[in-house]
């Protein structure tokens, strides 16, 4: 079966390559390798679906003869873990994206007059193929193994997994936005792809990624391989750089032609590296490290290219600012993964959120906007709001600047939002715009709250009760219910019950894990992993970690108490919300109303 794989995989390549070449060479839409280009798009879409098949059907039959099947599963894992393992490594999560991206970039072209889309398609395509090829997932190993090494434990929890089928799914919108304003340039600004699509991508991808860096932040908490739930420390910060090219992508797009092109590839680019990159270990290899430096470098120029022909001067400045800004903190997160200094943690903050205000500053109505009742002062509102945030980071956390940084940004966000609201608007039409700016400031207000974060360590002896200070409010309780040692499918479980409390009432029992997987010869494939809790109340949430069980069943624990991460949960509601009501408007209004290329107002 590896055989058909391995041919598969070939064949996806050799295909897009072809539509790559096609696409280039074809001067109309009737040329005769436009119409070539066009089948082997779909001839790789299929052909790199196979290959997925295959090395779903070989995780599924434990077959360790294979180089990945030994790389990535043990033979006691469960059937849903096994799927799950084709996105263990890098080789097997290239076979899913390279299909989807092949399939939609071929609907994205099917009506395009121009062959540049197909072209760009293929080219991606062509290089995700080459990516798994080279690392050789197929290959029979020389020697047959009593065991394989393994499945990663951040993999056997279902939000993990969400989160890599979220992030396959903005790669393809991705996509098909980087067809479009390719199609556009090859035409002179004119594009078949329908308004309202183009409308939409921008925010849609926005929405997806949202999505993927939550839902992954959280199944690597809960699989105890990250200390945190907060989304932007999801595989090692690479996905932050690939937000920042998205929100590029947004305007750069407006000024279409090659900066759309740019900003788009450069997004596609940034959040490709997740893909091609073990977690973690984004910037860590040279040529990794220089595909996403080249994928930001080409976001930044076209969103640069598109701010400067914004027609406020004030306007043009501060994008200006934010996009040097953003670009600095996405370029030192990615250092950062890359096991960059401990300075560059509050630096990379800094420079975000200090980007972030920039771009908000730079969408203040100015006296040209039409609104049905402006408020006077308007400006002020925002300024008032940052200092409002200000004065609420100084008093969470006084010695964390980061913190202080992020509560700026989620006032001056709010302050935003209370400007649109109160009228300075043009319509439904920036109902989306007025919904990001409330989910910005939910998130600013969460990446305030971890770095006004409490960390305290407790004994508690069996059956005895220990208390926990909070920022706000009455401490918590937490009573020790027993200790349980149990097997739970391919690991060893050592749990601690706690039943906390607070004011008098209880909330409901949580369970701290320490967890030693095993294969299927009871041998231990690496060091115990902790699996924390957390609950939460009104505006705080309490993580808890189990670093030691005594002789005598007493726990040490370890106690997170974060003040505002609900923000988080809030913020992707709202991103989702902003994309869901977006779709809604473009559906109910006049195709002539929205115009090509048109992202936001």
């Amino acid at each position: 079966m590896a055989p058909a794989g391995l041919l598969a995989s070939w064949a996806a390549a050799l295909f897009a390559a072809w539509a790559f070449i096609g696409g280039l060479a074809a001067q109309s839409p009737g040329h005769p390798a436009r119409r070539s280009a066009q089948r082997a798009l779909v001839a790789s879409a299929v052909a790199a679906a196979g290959a997925t098949a295959v090395m779903l059907a070989l995780l599924l039959s434990g077959d360790v003869t294979v180089s990945y099947v030994a790389r990535s599963i043990a033979r006691n894992v469960p059937a849903p873990y096994r799927l799950a393992a084709i996105w263990n490594l890098p080789a097997g999560a290239v076979l899913p994206t390279a299909a989807l991206v092949a399939l939609t970039g071929s609907l994205a072209s099917v009506r395009a007059r121009g062959s540049l889309g197909v072209a760009v398609a293929g080219a991606i395509v062509m290089s995700l193929c080459a990516a798994s090829l080279a690392a050789a997932p197929f290959t029979t190993l020389p020697w047959i193994p009593t065991e394989g090494l393994g499945l990663a434990p951040v993999l056997q929890n279902a939000w993990s997994v969400a989160g890599r089928m979220a992030l396959v799914a903005a790669i393809a919108l991705a996509t098909v936005a980087s067809v479009a304003a390719a199609d556009r340039l090859a035409q002179g600004g004119a594009t078949a792809a329908a308004p309202r699509l183009q409308a939409l991508l921008p925010l849609g991808t926005l929405a997806l990624l949202g999505v993927a860096m939550w839902a992954s932040a959280r199944g690597a908490f809960v699989a105890g391989a990250q200390a945190s739930p907060a989304p932007p420390a999801a595989w090692g910060g690479a996905l932050v750089p690939a937000l920042v090219a998205t929100v590029f992508a947004w305007h750069g797009g407006r000024a279409g032609g090659a900066a759309a092109l740019g900003t788009a590839l450069g997004a596609l680019g940034l959040m490709c590296v997740v893909v091609l990159a073990p977690p973690g270990r984004a910037a860590a290899a040279p040529a990794m490290a220089a595909f996403a430096v080249a994928s930001l470098g080409a976001a930044t120029w076209g969103a640069a290219r598109g701010a400067v022909r914004a027609r406020a001067g004030v306007r043009r400045v501060l994008a200006l600012l934010a996009i040097s800004a953003l670009a600095s903190g996405a370029a030192t997160t990615l250092w950062l993964a890359g096991d960059g200094g401990a300075w560059s943690v509050p630096a990379a903050q800094w420079l975000l959120a200090a980007g972030g205000a920039a771009l908000l500053l730079a969408e203040v109505p100015g006296p040209e906007a039409t609104a049905v009742r402006a408020p006077r002062y308007g400006a002020a509102w925002v300024v008032a709001g940052g200092v409002a945030g200000g004065a609420l980071g100084a008093w969470l956390s006084p010695s964390a600047s980061p913190s202080l940084a992020w509560s700026v940004l989620a006032g001056l966000a709010t302050g935003m939002a209370a400007l649109r609201l109160a009228g300075v608007t043009r319509g439904v039409a920036t109902l989306p715009l007025t919904i990001l700016s409330l989910a910005t400031a939910a998130a600013a207000l969460a990446s305030a709250g971890e770095g006004g974060a409490v960390r305290t360590a407790i004994a508690i002896p069996s059956g005895g009760e220990g208390e926990v200070a909070m920022r706000f409010g009455p401490p918590v309780t937490l009573a020790h219910q027993g200790v349980s040692r149990f097997p739970d499918r391919n690991a060893h479980v050592l749990a601690v019950a706690l039943e906390p409390g607070r004011g008098g009432r209880p909330l409901p029992l949580v369970s701290v894990e320490l967890r030693e997987y095993v294969d299927s010869r009871d041998e231990t494939l690496g060091p115990a992993a902790s699996r924390p809790a957390d609950f939460g109340t009104r505006s705080q949430e309490v993580r808890v970690e189990l670093a030691e069980v005594g002789a005598d069943e007493g726990v040490r624990l370890s106690v997170t108490v974060v003040p505002f991460a609900a923000g988080w949960t809030l913020a992707l509601v709202l991103v989702v919300l902003a994309a869901l009501v977006r779709a809604a408007t473009l559906l109910t209004s006049s195709p002539a109303g929205v115009a090509p290329g048109e992202t936001c107002e």
